[in-house]
């Protein structure tokens, strides 16, 4: 996964869980990449896991789809990230429509910090 996406999914998941260890463990195993499961202490922690796969998904989107709207308006942008985001994430089982929304809104806010840092925002 690209450096820029990781950093867009690790901010992200700590606006979202500031206070949850778990949540945060588990999307620095999502970014780890595919193993054979959850390992043994997200047993029963299946929404957990399933919030952080979706923080890493919507991360690695997000930055490839900013990446593409370089040349349009920062407003236009950030607008059509969301958009993106929301069309091409799936829902996934067991978290609610209203988590989905607040990561890709979160997300969508990292992404543009981060291609901010970098130089690489929409001019």
């Amino acid at each position: 996964m690209d450096r820029n996406a990781a950093d867009i999914a690790r901010r992200a998941a700590a606006q979202l869980g500031p206070n949850d260890r778990r949540f945060l463990q588990a999307v620095d195993h999502a970014l780890a990449g595919p193993a054979d499961g959850p390992p043994q202490r997200y047993v029963g922690l299946e929404a957990v896991v399933a919030v952080a796969s979706l923080v890493v998904a919507a991360a690695s989107l997000a930055w490839s789809v900013w990446q593409g709207l370089q040349q349009r308006k920062s407003d236009e942008a950030m607008a059509r990230l969301i958009d993106t985001l929301r069309a091409q994430l799936t829902q996934p089982p067991g978290v609610p429509a209203a988590e989905r929304e607040r990561v890709i809104e979160h997300v969508a806010r990292e992404t543009a910090a981060i291609a901010d840092r970098s130089g690489e925002a929409p001019s």
